[in-house]
């Protein structure tokens, strides 16, 4: 059987996750949340999220998701393709953390999703893939002012 995956994100009302390499909204309880999630799992995400956040993530294995081939990152795993993720610490989760590209091509492959879905429509050039044809109707995990989180299951084929 397949490594199963988990995709964890957080999705603006018009399905913006970024603008200009950086996540447009600041909220600390998603924040708390995605940490809560991942720790201790392996986190996957594509160079460019690595580059936007700077640094190996701490308390997880960090694997970076590459088409440039012979990349290093100091603290990070580079893969050049997602197979590559079936033997990295196979004990652990993986979490798939973006970005779009990422989400676009392994969402169809993921048993959950950790959606925040974030209050408002701001201005951005990455946007989170369709969804919902591959998961439930969702169930709430935390409700604030400006999110709510909810845990997508894979629908059963």
């Amino acid at each position: 059987m397949d490594r199963p995956f988990y995709a964890i994100a957080a999705m603006a009302e018009n399905r913006v996750i970024g603008a200009a390499g950086k996540i447009p909204w600041h909220l600390p309880g998603d924040f708390k949340f995605f940490k809560k999630t991942t720790m201790g799992h392996l986190l996957v995400m594509g160079r460019q999220t690595y580059d936007s956040i700077g640094r190996p993530l701490p308390g997880r294995t960090t694997v970076v998701l590459s088409r440039q081939r012979g990349l290093t990152i100091p603290g990070a795993i580079v893969i050049n393709d997602w197979d590559a993720l079936r033997s990295i610490e196979p004990e652990k989760k993986v979490f798939l953390a973006g970005g779009a590209q990422l989400y676009a091509q392994l969402l169809p492959r993921c048993a959950d999703l950790f959606l925040t879905r974030v209050r408002g429509t701001p201005a951005g050039d990455a946007f989170f893939p369709p969804f919902e044809d591959l998961f439930d109707a969702g169930e709430l995990l935390e409700s604030a002012p400006e999110f709510s989180i909810y845990r997508y299951r894979r629908k059963k084929s």
